[in-house]
């Protein structure tokens, strides 16, 4: 056998094992792909079908710590999005509570879990986690703004003005930089 046959042939094998074992590592689970398919789904703004795939991923049980948290917070998200304010609190709880989200996604699902709260009637804990992703978020323009809408609809004017002349604050801050930045 000549040298380039028996070298293509090692090649083949080699391949062949290669993908052979890598097929079988957790990275090419079917769960794996549930986990990034909820996630594209979500990206997508298909709510319906990222639940469907990150309960799939869930209850395989062979998701990472930071996967778990992250599919807690996506599924969360996606049943705020669909109106299923109770499911959307305990998934949300679930991923805040795993610590493992950055300060923006963290602020995030205090945000939406806050808004949930607050269709849900429970104005305490509405303001708790409202405030709570204003201290967080490293942009806390719209959590200021629900917490102002909050207050306003509880007639609770000067606290509601409070959070709305800090966003015109910062309003002016950006239309100041943008303005010296381009002229």
């Amino acid at each position: 056998m000549s040298f380039r046959k028996s070298f293509f042939k090692r090649l083949g094998l080699f391949s062949f094992l290669f993908l052979f074992f890598a097929l079988q590592s957790p990275a090419f689970s079917q769960e794996e792909s549930d986990y990034e398919a909820g996630y594209n789904f979500w990206a997508e703004d298909k709510p319906n079908e990222a639940i469907e795939a990150i309960t799939k991923a869930l209850d395989s049980g062979t998701l990472t710590e930071t996967e778990i948290a992250a599919s807690y917070y996506i599924r969360g998200y996606s049943y705020w999005e669909i109106d299923e304010d109770e499911k959307a609190v305990a998934d949300l709880t679930a991923a805040i509570d795993a610590g493992l989200l950055n300060d923006e996604t963290k602020g995030n699902a205090y945000r939406l879990r806050g808004t949930a709260y607050w269709i849900l009637g429970d104005e305490e804990k509405t303001l708790e986690d409202l405030t709570t992703s204003i201290s967080i978020s490293p942009d806390p323009s719209d959590p200021l703004y629900r917490r102002a809408h909050f207050f306003l609809s509880k007639e609770e004017n000067e606290d509601a003005f409070g959070d709305i002349f800090i966003l015109a604050t910062q309003l002016l801050e950006y239309f100041i930089y943008f303005f010296y930045r381009f002229i």
